[in-house]
């Protein structure tokens, strides 16, 4: 599921890079800064880019997670959004979740 995931992720960004005055660098892979210090990303962009994730989860998977729903249950103020890496974790974690739920 990571690949799936990391797709996901990867094109929603690039989404976000084509309509967006504040792209994400992405040449950095799994490190590149989202929303952290000297990340690229304001709060209204970040919960545009996860509201696109959440949207291609749906539609690519059947599965419906609420992200941030979900990184504040988990753990309040965390950095779930700081870097590609650990927003692909943080999906990761809440499909694994939901596929428990599930069955």
């Amino acid at each position: 599921m990571k690949h799936s995931v990391q797709d996901i992720i990867y094109s929603s960004i690039e989404y976000h890079n084509e309509n967006s005055d504040t792209p994400v660098d992405i040449n950095g892979g799994d490190t590149a800064k989202l929303f952290s210090e000297g990340g690229p990303l304001d709060s209204l962009a970040l919960v545009s880019l996860i509201s696109d994730v959440e949207a291609n989860l749906k539609s690519r998977t059947g599965i419906d997670v609420h992200l941030l729903a979900y990184a504040s249950q988990k753990n309040p103020g965390n950095r779930d959004f700081a870097t590609v890496g650990s927003l692909i974790a943080l999906v990761q974690n809440a499909l694994n979740g939901k596929q428990k739920i599930s069955k």
